[in-house]
């Protein structure tokens, strides 16, 4: 293993929880700016998809 190598595993050790809170994190998901549900974000994105195939306004954002 080069240097290189073994400072990048290093760093993806360091930061994996980091992305774990990301994915799991709430975001929110509002059809004609009302809120509608709170959710992750895999989810989230994926109504949002749907409802706008659907034709429905919708946006998605991230809760604190």
């Amino acid at each position: 293993m080069t240097k290189n190598e073994f400072k990048r595993e290093e760093l993806q050790h360091e930061l994996r929880h980091e992305d774990a809170m990301l994915r799991y994190s709430k975001w929110a998901v509002a059809i004609d700016g009302k809120l509608w549900k709170v959710t992750t974000m895999n989810h989230a994105s994926a109504i949002t998809r749907t409802l706008r195939l659907k034709g429905k306004n919708v946006c998605c954002y991230q809760v604190a």
